[in-house]
């Protein structure tokens, strides 16, 4: 039936009842919504893949609104498909309903999903929710998109998958989701996972503002973002449990006001190659005595970390830059621009080389550290250089 307060020439489907889906679609072939609004029902808009596809799955989202529905909003599930999905959504609204805006599946050979234009506000246990058990890889594009006041905002789950998963956010916000991360993101099982943020806020969470498990090997390049004030968690909070490699760049970027630290990397049994350009991570902390520090990295496995323009200041109750290695590996910390880490609860920098081998600190002078609660340094260190 049509609806006076939507556009004249958008179409809006409500379910008979409460108990029923709107639309539902079982096929194979190719299929493109364009507005079309689907309100009311159980689920709200339900596609499946109808079994194995012999070729490529298309699937467009095109001024497609789901609303107030009981559960999803949107509900997408192609994992009969043997080939290729691509997924795409544009200019659409996922809001107000009891479950996830709008969730994904996939268990093809690749798949793409591109959102764009997009607001999931207000849904239940997901904004938006990826469900990645691809063969060979999925890569994954939010752009100019807001997902927030859900209870949770993003979520990709590539721990099932095989292959290489790249998941990129721009100009997008996942702010205020009440009940846990802005993103969080679990990477593939069996390969590289690499995660992209430019010009994107993460913040008002009630846990992390980013969470990223990377699985055996972690690139990730974070860029004019912001993560302040997550009420449960960390800034950003990027990890890997492997030894495939942990190559982090953060620039122009802010963590201030987390409950939990601001920056906390770890590079599990990878070599971690950390970069900290123009990196303003301060009052971080609640003052428990843990997860307080401003920028804390550890692994188990060398670890080479840059800071250029670092700003760690005013812990509430750990140190500014608090760095352990609990392996045979080597630190080396090299101050490259003019860094900050004053009026820290504990120490300015803390440096713990549980192994011994050796701690190298580069440009040591580079380093303004004054104020601090213990004392401006300690390390565990073989060797410093200065």
């Amino acid at each position: 039936d049509d609806d006076d307060d939507d556009d004249d020439d958008t179409c809006t489907i409500t379910a008979a009842s409460a108990a029923d889906d709107v639309f539902v679609a079982n096929t194979n072939a190719n299929l493109k919504f364009k507005d079309v609004v689907f309100r009311g029902g159980n689920r709200g808009l339900v596609v499946n893949d109808g079994g194995a596809a012999a070729g490529a799955y298309t699937l467009e989202l095109d001024n497609v609104s789901a609303e107030q529905n009981a559960a999803a909003g949107v509900l997408v599930d192609i994992t009969g498909a043997t080939a290729d999905a691509t997924v795409i959504v544009d200019d659409a609204e996922f809001e107000d309903n009891t479950g996830d805006g709008a969730s994904f599946t996939f268990g093809t050979n690749t798949a793409t999903l591109t959102i764009d234009d997009t607001e999931a506000k207000r849904n239940g246990p997901w904004g938006i929710d990826v469900d990645d058990n691809t063969a060979t890889g999925a890569t994954i594009t939010i752009d100019d998109s807001d997902v927030s006041s859900n209870q949770r905002g993003l979520r990709v789950d590539s721990a099932n998958a095989a292959g290489t998963v790249n998941v990129e956010l721009k100009d997008s916000s996942f702010d205020a989701n009440t009940a846990g991360d802005g993103v969080r993101v679990i990477g593939s099982a069996g390969d590289l996972t690499t995660f992209t943020a430019r010009d994107v806020t993460f913040d008002s969470n009630a846990a992390d503002g980013v969470y990223v498990a990377g699985g055996p090997q972690l690139t990730a390049s974070i860029a004019k973002a912001r993560a302040d004030g997550n009420a449960g968690g960390a800034g950003f909070d990027l990890s890997t449990a492997g030894a495939g490699g942990f190559d982090v760049a953060f620039t122009k970027v802010q963590a201030e006001g987390n409950t939990a630290e601001g920056v906390l990397l770890g590079s599990g049994q990878s070599a971690g190659t950390i970069t900290l350009t123009r990196v303003a991570a301060n009052e971080n902390g609640d003052g428990d005595g843990a997860n307080d520090d401003n920028v804390a990295i550890g692994g188990s496995a060398n670890l080479a970390i840059t800071a250029d323009h670092l700003e760690t200041n005013q812990s509430n109750g750990g140190s500014g830059l608090a760095v352990a290695e609990t392996g045979a590996g080597t630190v080396m910390l090299n101050y490259a621009g003019a860094s900050q880490s004053n009026d820290n609860a504990e120490f300015g920098l803390l440096i713990n080389e549980a192994g011994n081998q050796g701690v190298t600190v580069i440009n040591y002078a580079q380093l303004e550290a004054n104020n601090n609660g213990a004392a401006s340094f300690s390390t565990t260190a073989a060797t410093i250089t200065n």
